[in-house]
């Protein structure tokens, strides 16, 4: 069998040739116009060139720091809202002691006084007042409370209510009863009959003149804080309410008598409270408080992210130029479940990450220099835990 073959020109050659160099030459620009990232993809490496996620990286470890958890604040403040809540004192008419009648006499022979008690809370307790009715009355009469004399004289009638004075007031008290003597008439006796005694008194109810709410300062709120602003708006009416006392975790920080109807601004500094629970308090001398539109503001700080330093030797830098090789900063994350977001920057360059994998690489050929070198990472999310930064030659 004879077989034929084609015979090809060499002007035919020599034209496939130059066709394929060009093709070489136009897929070489195209790789060194490629951006790292894009390149290292398409070759198929582990390492990432440029600032990426989730490609690991082989080499010497040069710089290591175990970080842990940085917190993100969207605000420059925080509002703790509390519910509305009501604080009040009530004020009665109270008899403190009743009897229905004393007899007292003196003669030259014998004598007879008689004592009454009564207990009080002398904080709550004012306006008190003996009254009684005179049946028959003879000589001078004597009243003693708790041993000091606060009257003396003849009664008839029913004689105006005496003050007993409030300086005098303990929680257990005696008011003693005594008549005057008869001097020389022997034969005859001084007494008093005294019906209706009555001591009264104004007494306060303060069981809810006092009311305590609670507000939680989380660690990044605090660490920021520059000061607490309270705010509320208390429904009173200013001719039957005294002063209020607030206090923050037991300190007092406003004593007054506030604007009722209006909102009412106090400000503290951070000394007033702390990291967690705390406790905001009103109290209320006399009257009734609806307190309203309760707010707790931390006013914060710019978060200041931590700063790590390390130090790159010039030789270093030199040999990595010589040998052609690449520089990384890798940040290992402790998951790979949550979005993590945030800026690196070093020495004044940044880049920015946003990834769910478990670490993000940054090529940092050419911004990092020799000697002392900055950096620090500021998160964009709550809680961003970080395991460890690593400076890396790969």
């Amino acid at each position: 069998m004879i077989v034929y073959k084609p015979r090809i020109s060499r002007k035919a050659q020599s034209g496939t040739a130059i066709l394929l160099i060009v093709l070489a030459f136009l897929i070489l620009f195209y790789m060194l116009w490629l951006p790292p990232e894009e390149r290292v993809r398409l070759l198929g490496e582990d390492v990432s060139t440029g600032p990426g996620v989730g490609h690991s990286v082989s080499g010497s470890v040069i710089f290591e720091e175990k970080i842990g958890r940085l917190d993100y604040l969207e605000t420059d403040e925080i509002t703790h809202s509390v519910p509305v809540f009501t604080i009040a004192t009530r004020t009665d008419a109270v008899a403190l002691k009743e009897s229905p009648s004393i007899y007292i006499y003196n003669n030259a022979f014998s004598e007879e006084s008689k004592t009454l008690t009564f207990g009080a809370i002398p904080d709550n307790t004012e306006h008190v007042l003996l009254s009684f009715v005179v049946k028959e009355g003879k000589g001078r009469l004597s009243i003693f409370f708790n041993d000091q004399l606060i009257t003396e004289g003849m009664f008839t009638g029913s004689p105006d209510p005496i003050v007993l004075p409030s300086e005098y007031l303990e929680h257990e008290n005696r008011l003693d009863f005594e008549v005057s003597g008869v001097g020389g008439e022997f034969w005859s006796t001084n007494k008093y009959l005294l019906e209706h005694v009555l001591v009264s008194a104004d007494v306060t109810d303060r069981s809810n003149d006092f009311a305590q709410q609670n507000f939680v300062l989380s660690e990044p709120e605090y660490e920021n804080l520059e000061r607490i602003v309270v705010r509320f708006l208390p429904d009173c009416i200013e001719e039957e309410v005294s002063r209020i006392h607030v206090d923050i975790n037991g300190k007092e920080i406003y004593t007054g008598l506030p604007d009722c109807g209006g909102l009412n601004t106090i400000e503290v500094d951070k000394s007033s409270v702390r990291e967690g629970d705390n406790t905001v308090g009103f109290l209320s001398e006399k009257g009734s408080y609806k307190v309203e539109q309760l707010q707790i503001t931390s006013k914060l700080n710019e978060p200041i992210p931590p700063v790590y330093y390390f130090t790159m030797l010039p030789n270093v830098l030199e040999q990595l130029a010589f040998d052609q090789r690449d520089l990384f900063l890798v940040m290992t994350f402790v998951d790979d479940l949550d979005w993590k977001r945030g800026t690196i920057t070093l020495n004044g360059h940044s880049t920015t990450f946003n990834t769910k994998e478990g670490s993000h690489t940054w090529r940092i050929n050419g911004v990092v220099k020799s000697g002392t070198n900055s950096l620090k990472i500021q998160p964009q999310v709550a809680g961003l835990d970080i395991a460890t930064l690593q400076i890396i030659i790969g």
